[in-house]
């Protein structure tokens, strides 16, 4: 199970599911999914702000740039 905080203290919206995590080097984070949006911190997948751009899910998609 994992957090309901990041490591600074701050609440994790608790909409993200459990499988939220730290991205590992490599792999894709919520700041390159094409759900995000990064000015507002928002995940598309799961309709909620205040998500770290460092982190990821399962539900990850590649960007798309027009």
């Amino acid at each position: 199970m994992r957090s309901n905080f990041y490591p600074n203290g701050e609440f994790i919206p608790y909409q993200m599911p459990q499988d939220f995590r730290p991205a590992q080097r490599g792999q894709g984070s919520c700041g390159s999914c094409g759900l995000y949006s990064r000015p507002h911190s928002f995940c598309g997948a799961y309709r909620t702000r205040g998500v770290k751009d460092s982190y990821t899910c399962n539900k990850w998609r590649p960007r798309r740039l027009k």
